[in-house]
């Protein structure tokens, strides 16, 4: 935490920026993710910002940050306290905190997100595995869409369900991982909300992170833990990035063509495999 009035809490060490920089051809001004696709760079960088008398929500989920093309607000959703948060990183300053009704006919409710994202500069949604809520910034809700509607519950399952990371508000495409309880098995899924047409990925390369479970069941069969690897989504454009914490490759969906390629990415500090003796059962959970 960093103190710009050493008289009150003036800023709050917000959320850490991971930045990644690829050399890659470019072609009318977009990304084109070829054989060239190399990581060249990472970075780690904190990020302070100057909340002038407010106190922010420091304790920042990736899902529930978004930011749009121009890079000119970041924008947090507090859903501790139903609060859109949004900040002008030209200045580094709070912008505004704009409250939310929890109930009534414009209250978000109070089931967790699990995903959070702006349309545009005035509109954003807010995503569970129950429903899809619009707003405005204004509180307005503009639009809901119920998940468990019965026709819509059975196209949903047929493509398993997945957990909703990205909506397309022109065409209401979604698109979201599935993984699996007893084998891992990621697969990118697809669903229109509006004509109830969707399509199953399968991530074959990441079916090695089933390598990296770890799971913690108690004698008596009572208590059940398990531990998954993660998988990182971000929606660039007209393409999706998927990547692991535990395999050092990533996936590239080109949403127009419905394409799916995989990249290996050698990185420089660390070798692309590394052996050691394994294990996926513990008999206590601190271990």
């Amino acid at each position: 935490m960093k103190f710009r009035n050493q008289s009150w809490v003036k800023a709050v060490n917000y959320i850490f920026l991971l930045t990644f920089s690829f050399s890659c051809k470019e072609k009318d001004g977009s990304l084109n993710l070829g054989d060239s696709l190399q990581l060249t760079q990472a970075s780690i960088d904190t990020l302070f910002i100057d909340s002038g008398d407010e106190l922010i929500q420091a304790a920042v989920k990736f899902e529930l940050v978004s930011i749009l093309e121009d890079h000119k607000h970041l924008y947090h959703w507090d859903q501790n306290n139903a609060i859109l948060e949004v900040i002008d990183l030209e200045n580094l300053t709070l912008e505004s905190r704009i409250a939310f009704e929890t109930d009534g006919p414009n209250g978000t409710g109070t089931n967790s997100f699990s995903h959070f994202q702006m349309l545009n500069k005035s509109e954003f949604i807010l995503l569970n595995p129950f429903q899809v809520l619009f707003f405005n910034r204004e509180g307005e809700k503009l639009k809901e869409i119920d998940l468990y509607e019965e026709k819509l519950r059975k196209a949903f399952s047929e493509v398993g369900a997945p957990r909703i990371l990205h909506l397309d508000q022109a065409s209401l495409n979604t698109f979201g991982f599935q993984v699996g309880f007893k084998k891992f098995n990621p697969t990118l899924n697809h669903f229109n909300l509006e004509n109830y047409q969707g399509s199953v990925n399968p991530l074959p390369k990441f079916n090695a992170l089933d390598n990296y479970r770890l799971l913690y069941e108690s004698k008596n069969g009572m208590d059940m833990k398990v531990h998954l690897p993660t998988l990182h989504f971000n929606a660039s454009n007209d393409k999706i990035l998927i990547s692991s914490n535990a395999i050092g490759g990533l996936y590239v969906y080109d949403k127009q063509s419905k394409s799916l390629e995989y990249h290996e990415l050698d990185s420089q500090v660390s070798p692309s495999i590394r052996r050691s003796e394994t294990f996926d059962t513990m008999n206590d959970f601190d271990e």
